[in-house]
């Protein structure tokens, strides 16, 4: 295995780290307040004045390192290269979830409040918090089998040291 491909993986594991925590402090310092007063929230969720949502960024590394990493272990062989590429394959799939589901629930929830009324802004929020769950424990899933991957793709000399 070349020792790009396992510094490539490594980089994605990092990013897939970051991701996945950065989601769960967030989720743990907003979603219960949401959660239990979803209408109130939404009417009081107003960007901050210069603040870069941080989500587009975060996610936009995820998806860039694990498709370049994919298309590194799509060929070959080496020790590690089945559970990486499951766990790169699972980290499409969430990311496909996060743009076909999340993004764009978050944009009819919180810009879009006008079409909705209350009981649907409830019942909306409340479900995006619930998967948003799923979806965490899902990634730290994710997360763990890459690694995983990554133990088995060290050299032998590695491991006696």
């Amino acid at each position: 295995m070349s020792a790009a491909r396992t510094i490539l993986f490594r980089t994605f594991i990092i990013a897939l780290a970051v991701w996945v925590g950065a989601g769960i402090f967030s989720s743990i310092s907003d979603n219960l307040a949401w959660y239990s007063d979803p209408v109130g929230w939404v009417q009081k969720a107003k960007p901050r004045a210069g603040a870069i949502n941080p989500w587009p960024i975060l996610t936009a590394i995820v998806a860039l390192l694990t498709l370049v990493s994919l298309a590194f272990f799509a060929f070959g062989a080496g020790p590690g290269r089945r559970e990486a590429l499951f766990a790169l394959v699972a980290t499409v799939l969430v990311l496909a979830a996060t743009g076909l589901y999340f993004v764009p629930r978050l944009i009819l929830i919180f810009f879009k409040t006008d079409l909705l009324t209350d009981a649907q802004i409830i019942a909306a929020s409340r479900a995006w918090i619930l998967w948003n769950w799923v979806r965490i424990v899902y990634v730290l899933g994710v997360l763990y089998y890459a690694l995983a991957a990554a133990a088995k793709m060290r050299r032998p000399t590695e491991l006696s040291s």
